[in-house]
């Protein structure tokens, strides 16, 4: 189970504390007197079983999005650790996120991650873009990197059909392989469900993702979850399925129980996973729900 995200992440453990209380300080501060569009906590317990053993999955993450017009403010952290038959690998993640809107429909962002993976490393994240949106149709660009280099370009584009449908296009060029990745994402709520569908592929190697994932509330209190994944890449090809079950504890937040199994070429994992989420809104930026429903395909606990 991969602990890192698509995108990058950093910082020394150490740093986290004095980062996250800022990026809290600010969130906060604005949240006193603005809006808020977007808001969620959430911490999970799972267990993974595989051939090599048995391993403890932890999470912890929060974030909060507010408009202080004419500025929008979002930041985040998540801590993950595994722990299992070949040790204890642990993830910390801090990013934040301030846009300027220069005119009612056009914004200029700067977004920065910082991740640190036990074991693995660090690595920051810089990435200044431009969203434009015109009634239904947004327009963004971006590009990314780390603080010496900006080696990756992002397009992307969406058309809202209607408040509770979305479809988004995404080109994504890294300038030092001269690779592509194109991501087309759905998201459609209608009533009690609530629906999205992923497809990710590159255009010379034999790379593609495709999945859903689902909820479905009964107005009771309980709501069903469930999702699949497919992922090749030419050398191999893994496929899971999500089944769950969840029970609202109190307006938005969530008590949610979710079984995956994990077959593949090599690999054959079942994973169990205990967690509560408050969540509330949705991002103003296009870009954040694309990176949304990319995580989301990953799994229901996923960034």
């Amino acid at each position: 189970m991969a602990l890192v995200r698509g995108k990058g992440e950093m910082h020394m453990r150490y740093r986290f504390a004095a980062v996250t209380a800022l990026t809290a300080t600010v969130i906060g501060g604005a949240a006193g007197a603005q809006e808020s569009n977007y808001s969620t906590y959430g911490m999970s317990y799972g267990t993974m079983g595989s051939t090599l053993g048995d391993s403890d999955i932890f999470r912890l993450s929060f974030s909060g999005e507010y408009d202080t017009n004419p500025f929008l403010l979002s930041g985040g952290f998540s801590a993950t650790g595994i722990d299992g038959p070949l040790g204890t690998i642990e993830q910390y993640r801090v990013d934040a996120l301030v846009g300027y809107l220069i005119e009612p429909q056009l914004m200029l962002y700067l977004d920065a991650e910082a991740t640190h993976t036990g074991g693995v490393g660090t690595e920051t994240l810089i990435s200044p873009g431009i969203e434009h949106t015109r009634e239904k149709r947004t327009l963004g660009f971006y590009i990314e990197g780390d603080s010496n280099t900006l080696p990756t370009t992002v397009a992307y584009y969406g058309y809202r059909f209607s408040e509770e449908t979305e479809v988004s296009f995404e080109v994504n060029h890294n300038d030092i392989s001269d690779t592509i990745v194109y991501t087309l994402m759905a998201d459609h709520k209608l009533g009690q469900l609530d629906l999205t569908a992923l497809w990710m592929g590159e255009d010379t190697a034999p790379f593609n993702i495709i999945g859903f994932r689902g909820t479905y509330d009964f107005d009771n209190r309980f709501r069903l979850l469930t999702g699949a994944m497919y992922f090749e890449d030419g050398i191999s090809a893994i496929k899971t399925y999500d089944f769950g079950a969840g029970y609202e504890l109190n307006e938005d937040m969530w008590l949610d129980a979710v079984y995956t199994s994990v077959e593949g070429d090599t690999i054959t994992d079942d994973i169990f996973v205990v967690g509560i989420r408050f969540e509330l809104g949705e991002h103003r930026l296009l870009r954040t729900r694309i990176e949304d429903a990319r995580a989301s395909v990953v799994g229901f606990f996923a960034p």
